[in-house]
C-alpha cells in the first residue's frame, strides 16, 4: 500500500495506480477504501473495462445487485467479457 501511495504522489493522474491501490485495500478488507480508489481510477480513465468490473464485483459481494449490474453492463459497452456475462446473470 505504501508503494502505491508513493506512486500516486509522483503521478496523481495515473488511473492504474488508484486501481492497484483499490485491489490492495480490497485484499486487506478495507472495502470503503477499495471502492473509493476504484471510483477514482474510473474518474481518471473511464475506458478501462476491468476498473468497472472489479468495482462491480465488490458491490455484488455486498448484495448491491442493481449498482453492480449497471457496472457490468458498462463493461460490455467497452469490451466482451464472459465472466461479466455470468455476473449479469447472477444479478438478475
Amino acid at each position: 500500500i505504501d508503494l502505491q501511495l508513493k506512486s500516486i504522489k509522483l503521478n496523481e493522474s495515473e488511473s492504474l495506480f488508484y486501481y492497484r491501490l483499490g485491489n490492495l485495500y480490497k485484499f486487506k478488507g478495507k472495502i470503503i477504501d477499495a471502492l473509493d480508489n476504484y471510483k477514482k481510477a474510473i474518474t481518471l480513465n473511464n475506458g478501462i473495462d476491468y476498473y468497472y468490473f472489479d468495482l462491480g464485483k465488490v458491490l455484488f459481494d455486498f448484495k448491491l445487485y442493481n449498482e453492480a449490474l449497471k457496472l457490468f453492463k458498462k463493461v460490455l459497452e467497452i469490451s466482451f467479457n464472459s465472466e461479466c456475462m455470468m455476473m449479469i446473470n447472477e444479478c438478475n
